[in-house]
Order: structure tokens, then sequence, then C-alpha cells
């Protein structure tokens, strides 16, 4: 299943790196190397790969260790990276010279070890050469309490949980105090929070009439840990909709189309633009990337490129989340929350709908538990918004849902789903269904 990573001769350790049992005892025996004989290894799943063939390979792990002092288990993401020559060495020794595992450390203390067969680096959280402040908002700093925790939290004791984390390019953190009140802190490379914070202040700055949905958005900023601080969205997220037999998805899922029809006709600015050019660009890039992993197929992915660029007309931009998915669409009993706007721009709105039925659509390939309401969930959302849009604007949802399902296969193959080769496919062949309903 894993060819691509057999054929790497650069990258010699990848076809282990990304096999979660051949791992798991690599990955004891680097604690134990160096000198951490208190932990043991009782987990440790691919959770996703980041790839360039020859060049580099980014893993994340989600690992469980065992504490043998008291028995406790303890979850904690490590980041894996396998570099080509001795790069990946070198990093570890300059690390080690700053912080480095010891005996007897804690789970969040690991630091950077090295396997030297596999030449593979591996960074458990909070450490990450790439978000150098993560340490200071996981675990806060004066200064970060005083700018991102105190407005909402006083000085209250709150517990801080790591929800998603991108080894080298970011981390959502979930911060409860004992009232169960709640804030994410969102944590980015060094200067990145800058424009996010910028794009949140315009979106704020021309939000759209009282009916338009509510935009969760930063309002505190550290930049000098280029982190945020944003509320809890109010209510439930659709995919905890679908979750539950007692909710109507069909009433949600309407809700939720009116909401984002309302959202794409509004004045709100993102400040940014994104062309169709760029839309384009993304389509190339990922058929470039999953090409590594299935060469028989880098004909067929250029050609359904190329065939997504030619039927992307010029239209006048419109604001557009650009990531839309179940989670990040909120319904409580008078509002529609939208979440997780940092890359929103103004661009073709049809790329939303699309993007959400493509992410709704492989949910259903997946074999998710709650298929059947997944579907009226789909079907309901897509009905409703159809009928609201104009005409020019629905005739620009194939090239759109070809492109949403390109990005569904790229998530395939780097969460190494099961049977992901097959997954691909069958997106694929999605995709070309979208483009010949254009």
């Amino acid at each position: 299943m894993h060819r691509f990573a057999e054929a790497d001769s650069k990258l010699r350790g990848l076809a282990v790196a990304i096999d979660s049992e051949r791992v798991a005892p690599r990955l004891g025996a680097a604690l134990r190397a160096a000198g951490v004989r208190h932990l043991e290894v009782t987990r440790c799943a691919v959770e996703r790969l980041r790839y360039r063939r020859g060049t580099r390979a980014l893993v994340l792990y989600a690992v469980e260790l065992r504490d043998h002092r008291d028995g406790s288990l303890h979850p904690v993401w490590v980041g894996g990276s396998l570099l080509p020559g001795d790069r990946a060495a070198r990093l570890a020794r300059r690390a080690g010279r700053e912080r480095g595992a010891e005996p007897g450390a804690s789970t969040t203390d690991l630091g950077t070890l090295h396997d030297p067969e596999l030449d593979l680096l591996w960074q458990f959280f909070p450490t990450d050469r790439h978000l150098p402040h993560l340490r200071a908002v996981a675990f806060p700093t004066r200064a970060v309490r005083a700018a991102l925790l105190a407005p909402t939290f006083a000085d209250a004791a709150v517990d801080i949980t790591c929800t998603r984390y991108r080894p080298g390019i970011g981390a959502a953190l979930r911060a409860v105090d004992r009232h169960r009140g709640a804030l994410y802190l969102k944590v980015y490379p060094a200067g990145a929070s800058v424009a996010v914070m910028a794009r949140a202040a315009s979106l704020a700055r021309t939000g759209g009439p009282h009916d338009t949905p509510t935009l969760v958005l930063p309002r505190w900023h550290a930049e000098s840990v280029s982190a945020l601080a944003v509320p809890a969205a109010r209510g439930r997220s659709l995919d905890a909709l679908v979750a539950d037999p007692a909710a109507d998805v069909g009433v949600a899922a309407r809700r939720a189309a009116d909401a984002l029809h309302r959202f794409h006709a509004s004045p709100v600015d993102p400040g940014q633009t994104e062309s169709r050019d760029a839309v384009a660009t993304s389509a190339r890039h990922i058929a470039t990337n999953l090409a590594q992993a299935l060469p028989e197929c880098e004909g067929e992915l250029g050609e359904l490129a190329r065939a997504i660029a030619a039927r992307l007309p010029a239209t006048e931009p419109r604001p557009t989340h650009l990531d839309l998915k179940p989670d990040h669409v909120f319904l409580d009993d008078d509002r529609v929350s939208l979440i997780d706007l940092d890359g929103s721009a103004s661009a073709d709105p049809m790329a939303d709908p699309a993007l959400l039925l493509a992410r709704l659509d492989a949910a259903v390939l997946a074999g998710d538990a709650h298929t059947d309401r997944i579907r009226g969930l789909r079907d309901a959302f897509a009905d409703r918004y159809l009928e609201q849009a104009p005409a020019p604007w629905t005739a620009r949802l194939g090239p759109h849902h070809a492109h949403a399902a390109l990005r569904v296969a790229l998530y395939w193959w780097q969460h190494l789903a099961p049977d992901w080769p097959t997954r691909v496919r069958i997106t694929l062949d999605r995709a070309w269904d979208a483009l010949g309903r254009d």
C-alpha cells in the first residue's frame, strides 16, 4: 500500500516511519537510549503525513506512554521528521544542546530525540522547532496569561488541552475553568498571527446585517508568542447534531444553508482576495502531491487539474470561508455561527458548499456510523443552498466540487486512511463526475 515509501532512496527510514506497528518499538528504543526508562510506548499511531519525494517527510503520531512509576497513561503528540543526508542528525545535535530528554523527564518535557538508524528526528509536544512559542502557550507564562487568559478567566485556574496539532504549522488548545467556561488558544509560526488578527479585524469592522451568521473571531492577541485567543462558539456543531438521534438534521441543514448564503451575500470583507488562478494553482499542487503516492495516476491527475482550471470562470468575489466543514458550523436556538475563518477571503462563494458537500461525501465513504443521517444532512443542505443561489453561481458548482474532491483525495493519502489508494480513486471518479455535471 505504501510503495512510494519503499521507492524513496533518499528518505531511507520512511517505510518504517509511516508503519505504526514497526515505528512504535523504534520510539521506545529512542527513549531508552536517552536514559528515559520509566516510560513505555503502549501506542504509536500515524495520524498525518506531509511528504515531498526525496526532500522531506513530516509525520504526526498519536502516542500513548505508560509511566511505570505509577502506572498512569499519558497521551502525547509526537512530530517525526525525515530529512535527506545528515540534516536530521545535525538538528538533533543542536536540539540536544538546547532541550533534550533527560532521565526522569515528564511526558511534557521529553524534548527532541533521534533515531540514527532511521535518521528520524522526534519532537514531543510542545517541542516544535517551527512553533517556538508553543510551550509558552501550552504552559502559560505570566505574560501569556495576562494577554490571552485573564480577559476571560481573570486569575482562575484553567486546564489546557491540545485539541488540534499540525507540527510546524499550528496548534489549537482548549482552556477550561471549573465553571466550564471555555476559550481556544491558537498558536502559529513566529510572526504569522499578525495577518490572522488583521483578517479578523477586517471581518469584524465590516460585519453584515443582524441576520447574517455570527463570525467567531479572535479577540485577544499576544504577538510576542504568535498566539490568539478565540471565544468558544455557542451551540452545537453540525457534526454533533448528526451524532444526536434526537436532532432534526434536515432542519439543521436548512438553517446552515440559509446562514451561509446570507454570509456570501453580505458586505463582510475578509481583507484579502483569492482569485480563480489560486484555485487552479491549488489543483495542480494537489495533483502533483498525489502523483508521488500513485505514480500510475500521474497523467489522469494532471488532466483533472487542467480540466478544473479550464472550467473556472471569472467571478465577482464574495466573502467566502474557504475551509468549510461540519465542525465549523454551530447552531443554537437563535443563531448560526461560523468558526475558523483564518483562511477566509473574498472569492467565489461556491467553493464553500462544494467543500462541505465533498467532506460529507467523504464521511459516507469512510463508513461513518451515522451514514444515513449524513446523507440526509447533505441532501437537505444542497437543496436549500442551491435553490437560493443565483443561477450564475450554481453553474460554477462543478469545477469547485471537483477541486474539493481533489482536496479530499489528498486527505485520504496524508492521513494514510485504511485502503487509501481505493478511496483516492473513488474520490477522483467523483471529481470527474462533478465536472460532467457542470
